[in-house]
């Protein structure tokens, strides 16, 4: 596995990880663009759509076109992936600490 496919898998399960912690599991193309800023992590607006639209073409998310932009939302499956039940190839596994961190906040 390459440096490039390590960013991938991760960039993928950090839009996860946001959709995870937001109370109706949605949020817009910017809002995510926004939360990755937030982390520090480096990300074209053009990798973002990438990145959302392999994950709603795997059943991980949905896409909802809101003028000129879209609102991205977890599918079942995809909240089992972004909570650890589940792996998904292509998407980075969840740390220990980080399921830990899921079923603290959320109550799982």
């Amino acid at each position: 596995m390459n440096l490039q496919q390590l960013q991938t898998e991760d960039h993928r399960r950090s839009v996860l990880w946001f959709l995870l912690y937001d109370p109706d599991y949605q949020l817009s193309e910017q809002m995510l663009y926004q939360c990755f800023e937030m982390q520090g992590k480096s990300i074209s607006y053009d990798q973002l759509r990438t990145h959302n639209q392999w994950l709603c073409e795997q059943g991980l998310t949905t896409s909802t076109p809101l003028g000129a932009i879209n609102n991205i939302a977890l599918t079942d499956r995809g909240l089992e992936v972004a909570k650890g039940m589940v792996r998904a190839v292509g998407v980075r596994n969840l740390r220990p600490s980080e399921i830990a961190d899921i079923k603290s906040f959320k109550g799982y």
